[in-house]
């Protein structure tokens, strides 16, 4: 994915997850009036599959007051959903503190969209390091980390769910040293864990902002350099 022009969005919340106040474009987002949307708790607009992870990340930043970035998806009024980018920061002290999320919507892979040759490039290449390992042997090609990346961010793109154990299993990888190749990854700030605790097989896991930002960038470079050659979807 990628950010789209979207205008960035705000929200203040309080400790609870109730929404206090929101500017046009956070309403705009969730395609509802903003009358709406102020008083009800942030989890009635978020996927079900990302509840547990925004719980997560609000905990921990109310907790140790740093700021924290993910991406997950809000639910709008038709009842289709948006790929966002969320930053969530606390203002405020004592009684008066509350979060402050600012919000942008995220480009997915569909047809015509400027991400769709990225999605396309990243399965090839993907396909491409499978098939060396079959023919050189997966000692001698591909690189783990590597391709959790590109795993993870072909998931991202088609918003669907990647579980530890199944990037492990892709990547022809057992899973004790799956779960280093994860915690190195989580370390250099590129993966992050759903939800909280150490990464186990059924642990989601996704992209950081600058995991993604990075991904962004090489697979523009490589899609840029095949000019108008067509990459098999």
């Amino acid at each position: 994915m990628e950010l789209s022009s979207a205008t960035i969005a705000h929200a203040l919340i309080a400790q609870d997850g109730c929404i206090t106040d929101v500017d046009a474009a956070y309403a705009t987002l969730l395609g509802r009036p903003r009358e709406a949307v102020i008083s009800h708790n942030t989890l009635e607009f978020t996927h079900v599959d990302d509840r547990p992870a925004c719980s997560t990340m609000r905990d921990r930043v109310w907790r140790d007051g740093v700021s924290r970035s993910g991406t997950m998806r809000h639910i709008r009024l038709d009842g289709s959903f948006v790929w966002v980018s969320v930053h969530i920061s606390t203002v405020g002290i004592g009684a008066t503190r509350q979060f402050v999320v600012s919000s942008r919507k995220l480009d997915r892979a569909c047809p015509g969209s400027p991400i769709q040759s990225h999605w396309q490039m990243a399965r090839t290449l993907a396909r491409a390091l499978n098939g060396g390992k079959r023919a050189f042997g997966k000692a001698l090609i591909g690189n783990p980390a590597a391709e959790m990346l590109l795993l993870l961010y072909i998931a991202e793109a088609e918003a669907r769910p990647a579980l530890a154990k199944d990037l492990g299993a892709r990547c022809a990888v057992e899973w004790p040293l799956a779960r280093r190749w994860f915690n190195v990854l989580q370390g250099a700030g590129f993966v992050e864990p759903e939800v909280d605790g150490e990464i186990a097989p059924t642990t989601p896991m996704r992209l950081t902002i600058r995991g993604l930002a990075i991904m962004e960038d090489l697979l523009t470079t490589l899609s840029s350099r095949t000019g108008s050659a067509k990459i098999p979807a």
